[in-house]
């Protein structure tokens, strides 16, 4: 019986019933909390404890489903005796109904498939398969955007259990009792899927591919009188062609659709953001009006079909289509030269049937657990503080009154003080050329400590009351923030000794004096990384959680730890493993830890929850921005953290007219991490364009934009061999950065190296050799290996980075760090590997989150690097035979990330923007 409108669910009123089926029903209803019309699904009530409690730990797992194109799930729990989920509440219609209302254009259908794969490519990243895609879950919302709806809901039981069991069981008595409990749903079921063997992504390829086949033509591939005909079509029948029932479809795009409904899975596409890559090149093509075919190319006989509400194969309510579909798709005639080709295959004999039951009986999923780390959605308030984009690092307050932040202008910083209610900000430090870093509230919130770095790497600790007055200078030579002690006597900091290769905790009174070393590491352990903010004091005074690390064969690993307060004695919190982690905050219960953390070099800091008791890991966030220095007020409700931004786009000039740019490709973090030039005059680069860091490529008017890599892994700095034959680049598919090699059509991709961590690759111009970095030990070092593949070899013993091959082939311009640790730019001989001269550079070179590029001119007599003053980026030209560099270009804003010379050296082409960098809180966190 519907619930009454205004009954209560938890804090959810019901306001009226939207639908009913047998999972039970779903309600429009209004959170009484956060304000919002929401959808809640009471499930269908059930005394099996065993299904219970797999409903809710495996309904959990489906929050952790966070993209714009699938269904949000706010919620999963109990309320007296109604189990419920929690969704938001979409206006709009299935893609069932939209195929009966109207027709849809073949570009609106393309984009639909591609949001689609978009959303089933961020599903099986998370190792979570649909099964069920079909219209019915398929939401168009009014402006055209596309959910998807039921992710991990559809739990295969029943008759699959008893087929993989028994495989030669009779399926007729079970045809007889439960075929209609998957009409509706067996139209869009895999081959694999109806033999009751495994399935992965693939399934739910093939499934999009039926989806995609009847939006653009109006029907169902395979159809027949019962679910068996159905069934026996799927596996036996050619899958017939698609400009068959809908004129002018182009070679390009009969193609696509054929290799995802390729019957053996091996064939078919191998991951939805493949598919989904090529969807987005035929819906440009359609749209430029390249791959549509004259009429007089069609196939003549196209069949007429009959009215579209009548001749669905086999519709969700268990209606047959009609006579006349029938008798058309049985004897549609396969004549297209396209269709001959990708059909052509043997025909099987009849098979017996094997019937599958797809029994929706409460949530489920199938998640894939990865090193024990798992993905979490919470349902908080996110608002933005800033809009400026300049902050550089904040703080708020244990109360959540005030946040203390510092703000760079004109290559300036100042520190601020503002109240989390209000807009405007008071200045506490005006803008000086020093850094402010490090802040960290009084424990009773009347004052601020931030460490202050000038003309010396050492930094200084200083406390500045919220009222204002003069900074006072309590401890030198501190490299991290500070964290008290729960009874507010003491501190703690990092102190990095550079010249013994070290990092120790040290411990200190309030006022800075009877500083005590408590632990230290010592190369090639190490306790920070870039970012030394990762200490916090845990709320029972006992230890102190601090990041920590290590150098190895695989590159820089790095994870929590406990240091006793006492004795200084190390216990690990979590098997985890992370390539950086930034800061690290404790839950005021001391039972969680809260930290920012990048799977790999190549990726983002997001922030993740590591459980004390258990070392499980739980991603909070999963986006493409960074999450950085992350505070937590004391009452555990207020998260604040700075999100930054890259934002580029690339611009292409004259070299003898460098400051005059017309751009060529505008956003997705276009050219951040890496562009080249091709020999044939194309530009390769990485974006973020498929919703991930993959090599792209395009012509230098910014025309022909083709995506050439598509792992689920990041890829980037991309280079190219003199024949154009080969690109290198740095990915981390096999769990750590290598170097791989593909064909320059993006086909056969190999991995080069295996000493991780490598990291730049350049090419020598008779195409033999790939130098590269790496880090195999304390320092590092430029490496060679053949191109063809083999062991690499060392070829520098001091510290040097960033490589990069003169045409000539003789010399690499690098960077190294010389004996007073500041960076100098340096010339390798090829043959020995030792450096024969060295300049000094201009500005700063390699900023953090800005890896340097160095080019060579195609004479081989100058080196350009990027060189950023005060926030704003220039090439500078290095002659090799003189010491006094110029400035190329006079550019008076903006940051360059990397740029390149084309070949003939005519053409410049640069990835140019900014960062920005905002402060958001998160509200409502614990909750």
């Amino acid at each position: 019986m519907p619930l009454e409108t205004g009954r209560q669910i938890g804090r959810y009123e019901i306001r009226s019933l939207i639908g009913a089926g047998g999972m039970g029903e779903v309600y429009l209803a209004f959170d009484t909390k956060l304000e919002r019309n929401v959808a809640v699904k009471l499930l269908t009530k059930s005394d099996n404890k065993e299904h219970l409690l797999r409903f809710r730990q495996e309904a959990k797992a489906i929050i952790a489903l966070n993209h714009p194109h699938i269904l949000t799930v706010y919620e999963v729990g109990q309320h007296e005796n109604l189990h419920f989920i929690v969704t938001e509440y979409l206006q709009g219609k299935t893609l069932r109904d939209t195929i009966k209302e109207d027709k849809i254009s073949l570009s609106d259908a393309l984009e639909i498939g591609i949001q689609i794969a978009k959303a089933l490519s961020a599903a099986h990243t998370s190792g979570i398969i649909h099964r069920d895609i079909k219209p019915e879950n398929i939401w168009i919302l009014s402006d055209g955007y596309v959910k998807v709806l039921d992710f991990g809901l559809a739990k295969m039981t029943g008759v699959y259990n008893q087929l993989a069991q028994n495989p030669e069981a009779s399926t007729a008595s079970l045809l007889q009792t439960k075929a209609g409990m998957i009409l509706g749903t067996v139209n869009y079921m895999s081959p694999e899927q109806l033999r009751g063997r495994p399935i992965d992504e693939r399934t739910d390829i093939w499934s999009l591919g039926i989806v995609l086949f009847e939006t653009i033509g109006q029907t169902r591939p395979f159809a027949g009188d019962s679910v068996g005909d159905v069934i026996a079509a799927v596996l036996e029948h050619p899958t017939p062609m698609l400009s068959n029932f809908r004129p002018k479809i182009s070679e390009e795009i009969e193609e696509i659709i054929a290799k995802s409904l390729q019957k053996d899975h091996t064939m078919r596409y191998q991951t939805a953001q493949e598919f989904a890559a090529d969807l987005k090149k035929a819906k440009i093509g359609i749209e430029s009006g390249n791959w549509l075919l004259s009429a007089d190319t069609l196939n003549q006989t196209q069949l007429k079909l009959a009215d579209n509400s009548s001749n669905d194969s086999i519709k969700s309510d268990g209606e047959i289509s009609s006579d006349s579909e029938k008798e058309n798709l049985k004897h549609s005639k396969l004549e297209s030269k396209i269709h001959s080709k990708m059909i052509k295959r043997n025909r099987i004999g009849w098979i017996s049937v094997f019937v599958l039951i797809f029994v929706i009986a409460g949530i489920g999923f199938y998640l894939l657990s990865r090193n024990g780390q798992t993905t979490a959605r919470k349902d908080w308030k996110i608002k933005r503080l800033t809009t400026n984009g300049n902050v550089l690092q904040a703080v708020i307050s244990p109360d959540k009154k005030f946040i203390a932040y510092t703000q760079e202008d004109a290559g300036k910083q100042s520190l601020w003080l503002k109240q989390v209610s209000e807009t405007a900000g008071t200045e506490l430090v005006k803008p000086l050329p020093k850094s402010y870093s490090y802040f960290t509230f009084a424990p009773d919130s009347n004052s601020i400590y931030f460490v202050a770095f000038d003309d010396t790497p050492f930094g200084k600790l200083y406390k500045i009351p919220i009222l204002g007055g003069s900074p006072q200078k309590l401890v030198e030579n501190i490299d991290s923030n500070i964290t008290f002690s729960p009874d507010a006597t003491r501190f703690a900091f990092i102190r990095s000794i550079t010249k013994e290769g070290s990092d120790q905790i040290v411990t200190a009174k309030i006022d800075g004096t009877e500083q005590k070393v408590l632990a230290e590491r010592k190369k090639p352990e190490f306790f920070t990384l870039n970012t030394r903010e990762g200490l916090d004091w845990s709320p029972d005074g006992k230890t102190i959680a601090v990041a920590a690390g290590k150098q190895d064969v695989s590159g820089e690993n790095m994870s929590v730890i406990e240091i006793d307060a006492e004795n200084g004695t190390e216990k690990s919190l979590t098997a985890q493993n992370w390539s950086r982690v930034g800061k690290v905050v404790w839950s005021k219960d001391g039972e969680e830890i809260y930290i920012t953390a990048a799977d790999s070099d190549a990726n983002s800091y997001q922030i993740v929850r590591v459980q004390k008791a258990t070392g499980k890991t739980e991603k909070l966030t999963k986006e493409l921005s960074d999450y950085l220095n992350i505070s937590l007020s004391k009452d555990n409700k207020t998260l604040l953290s700075v999100v930054k931004d890259d934002i580029s786009n690339i611009f292409l000039a004259s070299t003898k007219n460098p400051n005059q740019t017309s751009q060529i490709a505008k956003g997705n973090r276009d050219g951040t991490n890496g562009l080249k030039f091709t020999p044939d005059g194309k530009i390769i680069y990485v974006s973020l364009e498929s919703g991930n860091r993959d090599i792209w490529q395009m012509n230098t008017d910014g025309g022909n934009r083709v995506q050439m890599s598509f792992d689920q892994a990041a890829d980037e700095y991309p280079t190219v061999s003199a024949d154009g034959k080969y690109v290198f680049f740095v990915s981390s598919r096999a769990g750590v950065p290598h170097i791989w090699r593909m064909n320059s059509d993006g086909s056969q991709p190999i991995q080069l190296t295996n000493k991780g961590g490598e990291s730049f690759p350049t090419v020598t111009p008779d195409n033999k050799f790939v130098i590269f970095s790496a880090r195999p030990t304390d320092k590092m070092l430029l490496w060679k290996i053949p191109s063809d593949g083999g062991e690499a070899v060392q070829l520098t013993g001091d510290e040097t980075h960033w490589a990069s091959v003169s045409p000539d082939g003789k010399s690499i311009a690098c960077l190294i760090n010389d004996v007073q640790n500041e960076i100098k730019l340096a010339i390798v001989a090829v043959d020995s590997g030792n450096i024969s001269k060295t300049f000094e550079t201009v500005g700063d070179v390699a900023l953090p989150g800005f890896p340097p590029t160095l080019r060579w001119t195609n004479d081989s007599r100058n080196i350009q690097y990027v060189s950023t003053i005060q926030g704003v980026s220039n090439i500078i030209m290095q002659p090799i035979d003189s010491e006094k560099p110029r400035k190329l270009t006079d550019f008076s804003t903006d940051r360059i990330f990397t740029f390149d010379l084309s070949n003939d050296g005519n053409q410049i082409v640069y990835a140019r923007g900014n960062s920005r960098n905002d402060i958001v809180l998160f509200e409502d966190f614990s909750d």
